[in-house]
């Protein structure tokens, strides 16, 4: 059996640099560097249809239930979005929506798994919106939020112009995150009770 924590990492955007997918990336980065094994979801790779609970449920895709089986056997979560208009992208919302299909596994939803938030801004003030959107977003699935959630506002500024993260804050910020959700996961794994 596999002692390893499963990470998995749920974000990005559809844009060709995705700072969202970047600082992402630097957290899985950081717990592979604790000894997790880490799977990362890019929503622009997911080319999900529009959930509709009538329609969708029904046409239910082989890939979409691998991404729900993968989130629902995972130890622990990450999920980023960028802050568009106040709140998580359309994009990511729909990921999230799709989050249904697990209502019915045992337990339902998320219940209990241990999830990190990040949220990236392009202003001063930006980015504490969206991680607060995160936060409800993972209660309502029956999650458990760690405390180190980070909001990024100035996202452009924190990274360079080919989207590596710069920011040496922002760094020491991702990588207390990384520890929050390894160190939560660890206590909360179904492997912890066994």
């Amino acid at each position: 059996m596999n002692s390893k924590l499963l990470i998995t990492g749920v974000g990005g955007s559809l844009d060709d640099i995705s700072y969202s997918l970047n600082a992402l990336t630097y957290v899985l980065n950081e717990l592979n560097k604790s000894g997790a094994e880490t799977r990362l979801i890019d929503i622009k790779e997911c080319n999900l249809p529009l959930f509709s609970y009538a329609k969708t449920r029904k046409t239910a895709k082989r890939d979409i239930k691998n991404f729900m089986d993968l989130l629902h056997t995972s130890d622990g979560l990450i999920f980023s979005s960028p802050e568009y208009h106040g709140t998580v992208s359309a994009a990511f919302k729909n990921f999230i929506d799709h989050l249904e299909y697990i209502s019915s596994y045992d337990p339902p939803y998320l219940t209990l798994k241990p999830i990190g938030c990040i949220s990236l801004g392009g202003g001063d003030n930006s980015g504490i919106y969206t991680l607060n959107t995160l936060i409800n977003i993972v209660h309502s699935l029956r999650g458990v939020t760690v405390s180190g959630n980070v909001a990024i506002p100035n996202a452009k500024n924190a990274f360079d112009e080919k989207g590596k993260l710069r920011n040496e804050n922002i760094k020491r910020k991702l990588k207390r995150l990384a520890g929050d959700v390894y160190y939560v996961s660890s206590k909360l794994s179904i492997k912890s009770y066994n």
